[in-house]
């Protein structure tokens, strides 16, 4: 895996990539300094093909975004093409739920073998630092961090309960409490950050559960008693 220092890649490549992520687009408009911030602690990484660049049952304190290329997602270590789930496109988050619940990674993730090219935003998440503590990055930046993470979860299990409307977890999603009280304030962040926790788990779950059916279809077994 190729890796470059942020400050070793020209910026004038680096910035059309960013500004279509809208997370980073607010930032160079409106908090420069936090964006600053966030590229002193990344660095660029161009993965190969189906090189693995995160592995169910580790920790480690990346998180990336896509700028270009596509990601496969797979919900144990099995590497075989049938057990993948979903797929990380260009302009999504990846990593950021299991740093977020503070456990090891819940799936596995590689390079698409179909990618002519994939590169990688990694951001170490000690620049998040603790929910309450805003030395490095102030409240804003964290609450629009924490919505795009929850906003990019719940469309993800959305997929999921439209391609399986009478699945039992479709109804979780639902089960979420909503968030009623001051806005851009501690107790929002505390209950984002709750949320993305409990998104999570159910996406967790959600691959789980389609892994299984791709199975049992690959197999010749009825899928449809899942679902």
């Amino acid at each position: 895996m190729k890796t470059t220092p942020i400050k070793e890649y020209p910026i004038q490549l680096l910035t059309p990539h960013l500004q279509r992520i809208p997370f980073f687009k607010e930032l160079m408009e409106n908090a420069p300094e936090q964006y600053d911030t966030l590229l002193h602690y990344s660095y660029l990484t161009e993965p190969e093909k189906d090189e693995v660049i995160i592995s169910k049952g580790e920790r480690d304190p990346w998180m990336y975004f896509v700028l270009k290329g596509k990601l496969v997602v797979y919900p144990e270590s099995t590497l075989s093409p049938h057990q993948s789930v979903n797929y990380i496109l260009p302009g999504e988050i990846v990593g950021a739920l299991a740093l977020i619940k503070n456990e090891p990674r819940g799936a596995t993730v590689t390079n698409d073998s179909s990618s002519r090219s994939t590169m990688l935003l990694g951001i170490h998440f000690s620049a998040f630092g603790e929910l309450t503590n805003f030395r490095q990055l102030n409240m804003r930046t964290k609450l629009e961090l924490l919505k795009m993470v929850t906003d990019h979860t719940r469309w993800k299990i959305e997929q999921y309960r439209s391609m399986f409307p009478t699945n039992p977890l479709g109804k979780r999603l639902n089960s979420l409490d909503i968030f009623r009280g001051k806005k851009n304030s501690i107790a929002e962040l505390r209950s984002l950050h709750h949320e993305a926790r409990q998104l999570g788990e159910m996406l967790a779950e959600w691959n789980t559960a389609f892994q299984y059916t791709r199975k049992y279809q690959n197999d010749g077994s009825l899928s449809a008693k899942l679902y």
